[in-house]
Order: C-alpha cells, then structure tokens, then sequence
C-alpha cells in the first residue's frame, strides 16, 4: 500500500500498529527484606507509546445501559423510602396532588418513560456512530514516512 501523499511505501494498518505499541504484562518479584523476612508480589504493567496511542481504535460510547437502568431505578427507590420521612407540609403536598399522590406518580412515570425513549434513540445513534467509526478505523493506514493516515481504497 503506497501512500496517497508522499507515494512511501512504508506504510502500516493502524490496527497493527495499536497492536504492536501496546502492551499489557505482569511482574513476579521476591526477595528477602535486610532483617531476613521474605518479600514477594507482582506488578501489573501496562504500556502505550504515543503512535499507539493516536493510531488507538474509537472508544465504545458511554454512558452505557446500566447507567440507564440506574438512572431510572435509583430516584424511585429514594422517593419510596423517603416519602415516609418528608416532613408533614411536603407528604401532605404530595397527597393533596391527588389520592395517594396519583397525580405525581402519574407524571413521574412519563417522565421516566420519556427518559427511557430518548435514551434508546440516543443510545442507537451513538452505536450506529461507533460501528461506521469502527469499521473506517479497520481500513485506515498510516505512512510512517511522512505520518499521513489515509483509508485503503
């Protein structure tokens, strides 16, 4: 593959060299301490070089569906346990909305039923965005000549 700019052929996929600049390693140790004790442990290493790095491949999009799934959970369990503990002006606000706060709870479901819509359309477009970023970046190179990154035609 020659590339587009300088015409070198000294080029490589970018997958390969996000491949080759990263690395992931575990470091067994032991020895003994000056007072005659045993010492031993491991170390996780982790490393990227800067090429690597730029040539790295498009990150998944966040926040994912449990967040979601959280985001919706989480504020009703609060209101179920907290309703008990609101002081007597609030609860009786809450119950004067409707019997048994009917009303409130009506409009927080649809909001949460909104929340979730607009989750799952947004969440589609983020994916959609991902995979097409994701299958360019499988078919991009780079000129170590000259550094221009270019897709293979």
């Amino acid at each position: 593959m020659n590339c587009p700019s300088c015409k070198s052929e000294n080029t490589k996929k970018q997958e390969l060299i996000f491949e080759e600049g990263s690395s992931d390693g575990v470091s067994d140790f032991s020895g003994s301490s000056s007072e005659g004790k045993s010492i031993s442990g491991s170390l996780e290493n982790n490393s990227i070089t800067k090429l690597a790095v730029r040539c790295a491949p498009p990150k998944a999009p966040w926040p994912s569906f449990f967040f979601h799934l959280f985001a919706f959970i989480a504020p009703t369990v609060i209101l179920l346990n907290v309703m008990d503990f609101l002081p007597s002006f609030m609860s009786g606000f809450l119950t004067s909305l409707g019997k048994s706060a009917e009303f409130f709870w009506f409009f927080y479901l649809l909001a949460c039923s909104m929340y979730f819509l607009r989750y799952k359309l947004w969440s589609k477009r983020l994916w959609s965005q991902y995979h097409s970023k994701h299958e360019k970046w499988g078919k991009s190179w780079l000129c170590m000549k000259c550094g221009h990154m270019f897709e293979q035609s």
